[in-house]
């Protein structure tokens, strides 16, 4: 019995044709893995200036160049704003110009910061020693500096570690002589609202 024959498939040549491909050029190369990252930048590049739009072949072309950036971590924000800035009115080719600008505008290597190592200590009160908040300008925390007014010394802290309040002040008491000498402080037109 003889076997049905079926219509040949297309030549290869045909569904290049179709899919805007060249028939007598070689299909694109896969993107290695490691320019992943730096193709994807390229292509949001565009979101920031869409005149700098490239076609699928032009970024799979410009990504090593890119990747070399982003080796020398250089941030994806840092990056768009180097290549983006003082564009020319009018850009003829985007891979030339990109070319170009990844070539030439490569910053230095930076150091890499360590995910892992230890973040830096904390600053330290200069008088009891407790941990300041990052943002700190001064060097005394408030229960220090509060406690330094009431004794009327920036000197000296009053009521802390080492003379401790006795217990026959009472904590109502306390709050009211603090409060007290903080609105002492303020400037007038503060008291006044």
């Amino acid at each position: 019995m003889k076997e049905p024959t079926h219509p040949a498939p297309a030549p290869v040549r045909e569904i290049r044709a179709h899919a805007g491909e060249r028939a007598d050029q070689p299909a694109a190369a896969p993107l290695p893995e490691e320019h992943a990252p730096a193709a994807a930048l390229l292509t949001r590049l565009a979101r920031t200036e869409p005149r700098l739009t490239l076609g699928a072949a032009d970024t799979l072309a410009l990504a090593p160049l890119a990747a070399r950036w982003l080796e020398h971590g250089v941030t994806e924000l840092e990056t768009r704003s180097l290549l983006t800035s003082g564009l020319p009115p009018r850009i003829h080719s985007p891979r030339a110009l990109l070319a170009d600008r990844l070539t030439r505008k490569l910053p230095a290597p930076r150091a890499h910061s360590d995910p892992y190592a230890p973040a830096a200590p904390l600053p330290e009160c200069t008088s009891c020693g407790a941990p300041l908040h990052r943002g700190a300008h001064a060097r005394v925390c408030a229960r220090c500096s509060t406690q330094a007014l009431s004794a009327g010394s920036p000197g000296r802290v009053a009521g802390h570690a080492e003379d401790a309040p006795s217990a026959g002040v009472h904590v109502v008491e306390r709050a009211a002589e603090l409060r007290a000498i903080v609105r002492a402080a303020r400037p007038h037109h503060a008291r006044a609202a």
